[in-house]
């Protein structure tokens, strides 16, 4: 019985790892907002939810206020010029089930498209 849950167990986990992997998420900004504790939330077209890409106040999962004040800047002109942003995350199983808000992964980049 031990070696039957071990083996579901282990079954389980190589699934997870293998449907999660890197993805470039392309496409236009819904809606995007920074909130009073400085999370900046977005919605893209590519996803059902609204996902987190950082916080202006303070470091979140890694990304610099620096870095999150750049991205921020960049969502913007993305909409304010009716272009499209490109984000690259690791370790997620696709770009429409990036978890949503606060449960989202870090981006390792944002790019504005020309």
């Amino acid at each position: 019985m031990r070696k039957v849950i071990m083996a579901s167990l282990l079954a389980a986990t190589l699934t997870t790892q293998a449907n999660a992997a890197t993805h470039w998420c392309t496409g236009s900004v819904e809606t995007f907002y920074v909130s009073s504790n400085g999370l900046a939330i977005f919605k893209p077209a590519w996803s059902p939810v609204y996902l987190q890409i950082c916080n202006v106040n303070e470091d979140w999962n890694g990304v610099s206020p620096n870095v999150c004040m750049a991205w921020v800047a960049k969502v913007d002109a993305a909409i304010g010029l009716s272009k499209q942003i490109r984000i690259k995350y690791d370790d997620v199983p696709a770009c429409d089930q990036v978890p949503s808000n606060a449960s989202s992964p870090p981006p390792v980049y944002l790019m504005l498209l020309p």
